[in-house]
């Protein structure tokens, strides 16, 4: 049985755990899940995962990806994290 989350509705397990994927098990179930539904953007930071999902089809964006593509200067913010830095940089 799923868990609701709040905005995003409800997170369920997946019917099956794909096999052979050579991932960790967070990964595995993530990409399962993600296979079962119909037109699911998959967020994985893993390099190697990222690849497997985008083998098999799925939409799938880094966390960096999204972060850059949600603010109106996302250049700061990858920047930022490759940097290390806590505050946002002097314009």
């Amino acid at each position: 049985m799923g868990r609701e989350t709040p905005g995003m509705g409800t997170v369920g397990r997946p019917q099956r755990l794909l096999t052979g994927l050579n991932l960790d098990a967070g990964e595995t179930e993530a990409i399962s899940l993600a296979s079962e539904e119909t037109g699911a953007l998959l967020i994985m930071d893993e390099r190697k995962g990222r690849r497997v999902a985008a083998g098999l089809g799925i939409l799938v964006a880094g966390m960096l990806n999204i972060l850059e593509e949600a603010s109106p200067q996302g250049w700061w913010i990858l920047s930022m994290l490759r940097r290390g830095c806590a505050q946002r940089p002097s314009e």
